[in-house]
């Protein structure tokens, strides 16, 4: 097997680091941006949620939109076509009203359940 050289600019574009293999991650050189580096990697524990319209389908976030991610964000999709599918995640913003969302109980669960951060990503 070939083992692909990656090219520091495939990685690196206009300042903004993307995705990269362990064996060609880049480390920050910004002093403050190592020290807080540090501060989060010694975090160890946290909780991640998604909290978006479409979370309401049990979907994986909006994975099942990509026909590429298709073979394993679709599998427990339960529409007869998938465009119908598509639609519906696309109309969830039409329902999703939270009106019981307590984001002081979401912080004070996961503190008891030992979690050092909570990290919300939406839409």
């Amino acid at each position: 097997m070939e083992k692909k050289t990656i090219v520091k600019n495939e990685i690196v574009k206009n300042g903004i680091h993307g995705y990269s293999a362990a064996e060609t991650y880049i480390a920050p050189k910004e002093p403050a941006v190592k020290e807080h580096l540090e501060w989060f990697m010694g975090l160890k524990l946290g909780l991640m949620m998604h909290w978006a319209p479409g979370c309401q389908m049990g979907t994986y976030e909006s994975w099942p939109l990509s026909a590429g991610d298709g073979s394993w964000s679709q599998r427990d999709v339960d529409w007869t076509d998938i465009e119908t599918f598509k639609q519906e995640y696309i109309d969830c913003n039409k329902t999703f009203n939270p009106v019981k969302f307590r984001p002081d109980r979401m912080a004070e669960f996961a503190k008891k359940c030992g979690f050092k951060y909570l990290l919300f990503t939406t839409k």
